[in-house]
């Protein structure tokens, strides 16, 4: 008997103690945190990079305005889902401008075609050779056959063996595949990738309607005709940073695609333009600031670190 009278008052003292609280008291309980946001593809144009340049998506027939690239020359694709079925271009915008040498690109369009960025991609650039094999492709969606072909075209089959990337890496980010074969101490290769983005994105303004493959001919030819001449290309001889602009001598496309071109010894009609010291623009406090411009021609490469 004493022992249940025990167990009794016990019982009692716990559910006086669970129920010993004020009327007008709660009991708070922290929810856990919520989930972190969806990454947001960032889409870059990069040659160097590129501030100041306009851009859109086409997602499934749907046009969305991306607004312009900031000062490392980057858009972000808030409101797309699905970049897997979304295209982009860049647009030639007044004041657009290469962060890594000062030249004007205010007459560059440079595009990513539909399919190369997959749904959970984080990041895409908008090169000239992302352009080049868009043109190649046309309507179709991407596929690597054709991006072999494009680079092999350009003089760049052993992209992948030199270096390590894969072509959908190098794609999808230019700018960080440019930083690491330079690091890894690649400079031949990192020479050559330089020139054959300036030289090509100077043929692509200079010979908008032109056979893309004609026009991987002739950026192939200028881009040997340059390192010819400035084999540790973006540097000269004296290891002074420099830019070309080859626009003009682009235009000379059947001297440019003839079989017999010989960038030892070129046609008369190609002489190579001397080229300038790079002027990159100051970063603004607010790397979202419109640019004012640059200086004279397109292309260089090489922003956002690289060098070039």
């Amino acid at each position: 008997m004493k022992y249940k009278l025990l167990a009794m008052c016990v019982s009692a003292a716990i559910i006086a103690g669970c129920h010993d609280h004020k009327d007008d008291e709660t009991i708070t309980v922290t929810p856990p945190p919520p989930p972190p946001p969806a990454s947001v593809l960032a889409i870059q144009a990069f040659d160097g990079a590129v501030w100041g340049m306009d851009a859109e998506a086409v997602c499934d027939g749907v046009t969305i305005e991306l607004g312009a690239t900031d000062y490392y020359g980057f858009v972000y694709g808030e409101t797309i889902t699905d970049p897997s079925i979304c295209s982009f271009t860049f647009l030639p915008t007044e004041n657009a401008i290469d962060i890594s040498n000062g030249k004007d690109m205010s007459d560059v369009t440079y595009k990513v075609p539909v399919g190369l960025v997959t749904a959970d991609a984080e990041k895409v650039s908008a090169s000239p050779i992302s352009t080049l094999i868009a043109n190649t492709l046309g309507d179709l969606p991407y596929d690597e056959s054709t991006a072999v072909e494009v680079l092999g075209a350009l003089g760049l089959s052993n992209l992948t063996s030199v270096s390590g990337i894969s072509i959908a890496d190098f794609l999808l980010d230019v700018e960080g595949s440019l930083a690491t074969i330079k690091e890894a101490g690649n400079g031949e290769l990192f020479s050559q990738l330089s020139v054959v983005n300036v030289v090509l994105s100077d043929a692509l303004v200079a010979n908008v309607d032109v056979d893309p493959a004609n026009l991987a001919t002739a950026a192939a030819n200028l881009a040997a005709l340059v390192l010819a001449a400035y084999p540790d290309y973006p540097m000269n001889a004296d290891g002074e940073e420099i830019v070309i602009d080859v626009k003009e001598i682009a235009k000379k496309i059947e001297d440019l695609i003839d079989p017999d071109f010989d960038p030892q010894n070129p046609p008369g009609t190609i002489v190579l333009p001397t080229p300038k010291p790079t002027t990159p623009p100051e970063e603004p406090e607010d790397p979202n600031e419109p640019p004012t411009g640059g200086t004279g021609g397109t292309g260089g490469t090489g922003g956002g670190g690289t060098g070039g």
